[in-house]
């Protein structure tokens, strides 16, 4: 039997890893047609990042994403472009600006285009 600040701690341990695996993200949707007034994309080489999407959100799409950050500051946000889900990232503040930059690895760059030039309805 394990002594009882060991068995504490593993006790604490565990319910931390359970908590963090069980951690519900964070869910913003674009639409691209509606959603952004300007799409540019740069071709970058750092690390492993190939790609940077350069949007201007509609003032909605803007909204939307100020609260949705302020909402979940510390915690993981999934953005979804027309279906493609991009890899979460930690919130870290409010984003209230209408630029944002996407940065994509070139692999899944093809899979986020064919999404890009989905038709969907605004």
């Amino acid at each position: 039997m394990l002594p009882l600040h060991k068995t504490l701690l593993f006790s604490t341990l565990f319910f931390s890893i359970h908590a963090m695996s069980s951690e519900k993200q964070a869910e913003i949707r674009f639409n691209a047609l509606c959603d952004f007034k300007t799409l540019n994309m740069n071709m970058i080489k750092y690390q492993e990042i190939d790609l940077a999407l350069d949007v201007t959100l509609q003032p909605e799409a803007q909204a939307r994403l100020a609260k949705v950050t302020r909402e979940n500051i510390s915690k993981k946000l999934v953005i979804d472009i027309n279906g493609f889900k991009l890899h979460p990232v930690t919130v870290q503040n409010e984003m209230t600006s209408e630029n944002i930059r996407v940065s994509i690895e070139k692999q899944k760059a093809k899979a986020l285009f064919s999404a890009l030039l989905d038709e969907h309805d605004c």
